[in-house]
């Protein structure tokens, strides 16, 4: 598996030069506010997620990423005169061996690069390239961001906001065709970046009907979608075990007919059948399966089974068909079960669990039903970093967390990395982390890289 071995960033806010080598699995970075923290997780998840533009707006000199397998890529940042008021920013590619080239160029006026002050100078300087469904996400973005902050939208948060679902995404940032720097995004695909930033408990997302953006709670969001992912595995159980009760007579005929299986062990089929009971209880304890619904798996006892092997060919395949339908359900068990194991252990007199109808389900010591939106701040934070971990990341990814400590007692903060390291057994995961709190990094300063300034001593204090 591909992975990032260090980091390079030479003048970074035009100062700052920062070295980060990777440790193994967990990778911490503290240091002063300002030095760049967030910046550096900016920085990834715009490389390998393709958010091109906002590298423009971050000041830098040259970028240096080391890979395993002796692999490199370095990011480098140039201005360009183009005509008498007109400049480019481009940023140029070098890879192994000696590969090049341009990742695209951003088109300023007059150097202005970072605020589009109003509708009028948007359209002076981008008019030809807009059309209509464009300059209506711009602006009401425009509008709604001066309501809140009382000052226009910066071409920068327009990106952020509404770069990957505006129709013509590349009027500022004109990127390089994909074949041109072919190379460059068959190294980068290799490795898979998700960012949890700061701001994760309220969901933006647009409404196809109105093109408004519409604002949510993260972890209802979940809620539902957890429901609905045990909904969708449910009817794909049913699927199989339907198509597998239909060929089920002309299986076993086979089966006699064949003899492929000369020696059946009474013992473990008994094994395997207790082995099944137990599967489908478990599932029914995360909420995946009905225990109505559910019949249960007539315990039998090896004095029971006939040593007739037309018998023991019967309970064996109904052994296999019921394996391959609970089968299914093992992947989201083991996260289900993750997942409630640490919130759990955490949450004081309250209990999470999971249904398939309504998702999280939050309940007091008395049995007291609670609103999931009604849990505390560190509540919400908990249960929608360790949901997105366990059920919104691929495996092999490299994980970005920006101030995990946010709203967390110092209790749950010095847990924190020991439930990462859990989390990375499932998925097989690395984690990219900034923060402030010694007590996230708790005993494990081994893992950690100060980030400092020029004559700056605060990492030896």
């Amino acid at each position: 598996m591909m992975r990032i071995k260090s980091i390079h960033i030479d003048s970074l806010f035009g100062y700052f030069n920062h070295k980060i080598e990777m440790k193994d699995k967990i990778t911490i970075i503290h240091g002063l506010n300002g030095y760049g923290k967030t910046t550096i997780l900016k920085i990834l998840d715009s490389i390998f997620n393709k958010n091109y533009e906002e590298l423009v707006f971050i000041p830098f000199k040259t970028i240096t990423l080391e890979f395993s397998e002796d692999n490199k890529l370095i990011f480098t940042k140039k201005t360009i005169k183009k005509k008498k008021n007109l400049d480019a920013i481009e940023i140029e590619l070098t890879g192994t061996n000696s590969a090049k080239g341009v990742l695209g160029s951003y088109y300023c006026v007059d150097g202005k690069i970072e605020r589009l002050d109003a509708q009028d100078r948007l359209l002076d300087l981008y008019g030809k390239f807009l059309t209509y469904e464009t300059f209506k996400h711009i602006e009401y973005s425009r509008r709604r961001d001066y309501i809140r902050r009382r000052r226009d939208l910066s071409s920068k948060r327009h990106y952020g906001r509404y770069g990957r679902i505006q129709p013509d995404r590349d009027f500022f940032f004109d990127r390089t065709k994909p074949d041109e720097i072919k190379w460059f995004h068959e190294l980068t695909s290799e490795i898979s970046v998700r960012f949890i930033q700061t701001q994760r408990l309220i969901s933006f997302t647009l409404d196809d009907e109105d093109s408004e953006e519409k604002i949510s709670e993260a972890v209802v969001n979940y809620s539902n979608e957890v429901a609905q992912k045990i909904k969708n595995l449910r009817s794909e159980s049913t699927t199989i075990f339907e198509s597998l009760d239909r060929t089920y007579p002309r299986r076993l005929i086979d089966y006699l007919e064949k003899g492929e299986r000369n020696e059946i062990d009474i013992e473990s089929l008994v094994s395997k059948m207790s082995a099944l009971e137990k599967q489908r209880l478990n599932l029914i304890n995360v909420g995946i399966l009905d225990a109505e619904q559910e019949h249960q798996l007539v315990p039998i006892k090896s004095g029971e089974i006939s040593t007739d092997d037309r018998i023991k060919y019967v309970l064996l395949l109904h052994i296999e068909d019921t394996e391959r339908k609970l089968g299914i359900f093992d992947e989201l068990y083991n996260r289900i079960g993750l997942l409630t194991e640490i919130i759990n252990k955490r949450f004081k007199y309250k209990k999470l669990k999971i249904d398939k109808n309504e998702g999280f389900i939050l309940t007091t010591n008395e049995d007291m039903k609670l609103d999931v939106s009604d849990i505390s701040s560190g509540e919400k934070h908990m249960l929608v970093v360790f949901y997105e971990l366990l059920f919104e990341t691929k495996p092999d990814s490299l994980i970005l967390i920006d101030e995990p400590e946010l709203s967390l007692h110092v209790a749950w903060q010095q847990d924190f990395l020991d439930n990462l390291f859990k989390i990375s057994e499932v998925n097989n995961m690395e984690f990219l982390i900034a923060t402030h709190s010694p007590q996230i990094i708790n005993d494990k300063w081994d893992l950690t890289v100060c980030l400092e300034g020029p004559d700056d001593t605060s990492c030896n204090e």
